[in-house]
């Protein structure tokens, strides 16, 4: 089948009028880029924020980042970026969990807030992003984020989280260089050994 963008536009437009969500994902961003189509943010933010009020977590993440940026909305706004992510991540998307951690973490769209920085990175990590564990695993061990101190847990969360992205890495020079929770490993002058499963001890469900 030869390349159409304006037929493939066509087929999301159908695809997102029967709440397939996916194909309002698709539509918006070729509104955003302009594929097939005339480019048009608004009509993407718009699009987004449909979708994203039924509960799709990938539009309000799209959308997040449009209000951080300023690009399609009326104006940029940081707190409505930090207020989509936090919504999403209560339906259970660990990477806006991730997301709006940082977001407390640099004070971005909200107050700067250590206690939260750690719930929303542990909720992140109980939904299974593995970089959200990463980085519990060295406040634990650092005892900062008003985490109690433990190293033999922190470590061990450090470990796996290196494990997991570390594996698409062919080195520890790329692994330091790509992946957090092994920059933080070599950081602590640690050896990059993997537990042989997920830390489970003191992670608390949120």
């Amino acid at each position: 089948i030869a390349k159409n963008e304006r037929e493939a536009f066509n087929f999301f437009n159908r695809a997102c009028a029967g709440r397939l969500e996916s194909g309002c994902d698709a539509m918006a961003d070729m509104y955003a880029a302009g594929q097939g189509v005339a480019p048009n943010p608004t009509q993407a933010a718009s699009i987004r924020q449909q979708s994203c009020d039924r509960g799709n977590t990938k539009s309000c993440r799209s959308l997040a980042k449009m209000y951080a940026e300023g690009v399609g909305v009326p104006k940029k706004d940081p707190t409505m970026a930090a207020t989509l992510h936090e919504k999403a991540c209560y339906l259970r998307s660990s990477q806006d969990c991730y997301e709006l951690a940082q977001l407390y973490e640099k004070g971005e769209g909200v107050k700067q807030d250590g206690k939260k920085t750690a719930e929303f990175f542990q909720r992140s990590c109980n939904f299974g992003n593995s970089q959200g564990c990463a980085n519990m695993g060295y406040f634990i061990f650092r005892g900062s984020a008003d985490q109690k101190k433990d190293p033999a847990l922190g470590l061990s969360k450090l470990r796996y989280g290196c494990s997991v992205y570390g594996g698409y890495h062919k080195d520890e020079k790329d692994k330091v260089k790509n992946v957090w929770a092994c920059a933080a490993l070599k950081k602590l002058n640690q050896k990059f050994v993997a537990p042989a499963t997920a830390p489970i001890a003191g992670t608390k469900k949120m």
